[in-house]
């Protein structure tokens, strides 16, 4: 078995380049992204997987305080969002 790497920019069926990397179009990976979200899509509207609930917070300078929770292991089942406004 070999180990292999797909960067989420070759999933979308297009070339990308950004400074000096320059990644082609991966077919390949295009069509496994492709199955993948239709499954998960499925998955999800039948509620067999279900998506962390949000805790939002307001203020980009909340953000070290949830850093530091998250260090201090008091963020469990849910995912902090910021609001910026």
């Amino acid at each position: 078995m070999s180990n292999t790497l797909t960067l989420a920019y070759t999933v979308f069926g297009d070339d990308f380049a950004a400074r000096q990397h320059n990644l082609p179009a991966n077919k390949e990976d295009y069509e496994f992204a492709s199955k993948f979200w239709k499954i998960t899509e499925g998955l999800l509207n039948e509620g067999k997987i279900k998506a962390h609930p949000a805790k939002v917070m307001d203020g980009l300078a909340g953000i070290p305080g949830g850093l530091q929770d998250l260090k201090d292991g008091k963020v469990s089942g849910e995912k902090l969002v910021y609001r910026v406004e």
